[in-house]
């Protein structure tokens, strides 16, 4: 997101941060800078993939495990995400593709009972809500651009809005891994294995 939202987690990495100091300088064909774009891309076969909110959630929204940093309203995140993809729009943006948090409250980190039990209900409650909202941005994005996510505007491009639900395929592959080939061979799902532990 925007640092003045959400502190990143290494400096520097915000979302802002990336498409104003290394995207927009280098790519956008609209630049102020007369410079070509270090590489040719096409509105209408770029994808851009968006994939936020694990460490917004984790350390901002909702109870913070530091009590010296403060929460951020999830309405306040959203602004923020919507803003970015404008100006990925502005600067020729067509196809984009979000990606749902996945189920990290089921992350070994955070046991399904005893002290963590109550934090890790809470991460539940709070991915769930920024994933509800990250589909309700996708959809008015969509209205806002016409019928169904696409539209005509005056370079003749037409808008693509997607929401691939990681979420949806993680909790599959946690409950039940040997329906995947990838994870078939995964007998346990709950506890951490002696590869793991350091």
């Amino acid at each position: 997101m925007d640092e003045d939202v959400v502190a990143p987690y290494l400096a520097g990495s915000s979302l802002r941060r990336q498409m104003r100091n290394l995207f927009l300088p280098r790519y956008s064909p609209d630049r102020s800078t007369t410079a070509k774009p270090l590489r040719a891309w096409r509105p209408s076969s770029t994808l851009f993939t968006i994939w936020l909110g694990v460490n917004d959630i984790a350390m901002y929204y909702g109870r913070n495990p530091d009590p010296r940093l403060p929460t951020v309203p999830l309405a306040q995140l959203f602004v923020s995400y919507r803003t970015r993809v404008l100006e990925l729009y502005e600067a020729g943006a067509r196809n984009f593709l979000f990606i749902t948090v996945p189920p990290f409250d089921r992350s070994l980190k955070f046991p399904a009972d005893g002290e963590e039990l109550e934090r890790r209900n809470q991460l539940s409650a709070d991915i769930a809500a920024f994933n509800a909202r990250l589909y309700e941005m996708a959809e008015n994005l969509r209205h806002a651009s016409g019928h169904d996510g696409k539209f005509e505007d005056d370079r003749d491009s037409q808008v693509q809005i997607h929401v691939f639900d990681a979420h949806r395929l993680y909790s599959r592959v946690l409950q039940e891994p040997t329906a995947f080939e990838q994870t078939e061979g995964i007998v346990d799902t709950d506890s951490i294995c002696e590869e793991m532990e350091m």
